[in-house]
Formats: structure tokens, sequence, C-alpha cells
């Protein structure tokens, strides 16, 4: 019985931490990106400690959101932040 506590509670905390950190890292992005729209997902990746792959999901949502918007081609375009939220 402790030991599914235990396991439910880690669970909890995990889901937490991840969704703050999600939250933070679309925020650096998005400061980053305002600074430099030319940085690529590994450059982004890079500065701020994550993988490639978790910043193009942070992208993904970002653009989902409106709050990002990809401009010209993949190589040689640039990303535009859309204001603040």
């Amino acid at each position: 019985m402790t030991g599914l506590m235990i396991r439910n509670l880690r669970h909890d905390i995990d889901a937490y931490l991840e969704s703050v950190s999600d939250e933070k890292g679309g925020e650096k992005i998005l400061e980053l990106l305002s600074g430099d729209g030319s940085l690529s997902a590994a450059a982004l990746a890079a500065r701020i400690g994550i993988t490639p792959k978790a910043v193009e999901k942070h992208l993904a949502r970002l653009k989902a959101e409106g709050r990002l918007r990809r401009v010209g081609p993949d190589k040689g375009g640039h990303w535009m932040v859309n204001g603040n939220r």
C-alpha cells in the first residue's frame, strides 16, 4: 500500500516538474529568438541545455499557440516572435 502511494506521488511530482520545465523552456526559446530569429533548433538546444528534439516540440507548441512563426524556408529563413501573451 505504501509503495503504491510513493509511486503515485513520484509520478505526480515528475508530471509537475515536466510541466514547469516545458513552460520555462518555451519562454526561454521565445526570449532567445526575440534576440536572434536565425537560431537553429540545435543552437537553441545548446544554449538552453535540452535536446534538439525537445526544442522542436517547444517550437511546434509555440507555433500552434500563435506565439511564433517561421518566415521563409527551413534553410535561410528565420523565426518571428508574435508579441506577448
